[in-house]
């Protein structure tokens, strides 16, 4: 976020999402690994958690805006994709059961997520806005 000689985000990969004034990064961190950013004023405003056991870390590979309201991430040795209120800085919901590492995702304007990880398929998602919950 900074030009000016100042520290900015730490990045891996996708993990790099823009909403408006708002841009969110991801990294390979064994924690604190989800950065919220204000594009405008050039500053962190949050950190996002993404649950994880503390020997196993966050290592976040991928990192997507889903509604306003809400992120999405994947993880390289948590094998899921969890989805975090912006608003409420916690975990709402999880999608998981993949074997390896969740490295990509894709969210539509409609509500759709996709989440592909390291076995041989996606699993697609369905959500409505508010409230939030997740239809398998």
């Amino acid at each position: 976020m900074s030009t000016d000689g100042k520290l900015g985000p730490k990045l891996c990969g996708d993990a790099l999402a823009i909403k408006g004034d708002l841009c969110v990064t991801g990294s390979l961190l064994p924690e604190n690994a989800i950065e919220l950013w204000s594009i405008k004023e050039g500053r962190r405003i949050a950190v996002l958690p993404y649950e994880s056991p503390k020997l196993r870390g966050e290592y976040v590979l991928v990192v997507k805006f889903c509604g306003d309201n809400h992120v999405i991430a994947g993880s390289a040795t948590c094998h899921d994709a969890q989805i975090i209120s912006i608003a409420q800085e916690k975990v709402v919901s999880r999608i998981d059961g993949f074997r390896r590492s969740v490295s990509s995702l894709a969210v539509s304007n409609t509500g759709k997520v996709a989440v592909a990880g390291g076995a041989p398929y996606i699993s697609f998602v369905e959500t409505m806005t508010t409230p939030f919950f997740l239809e398998t």
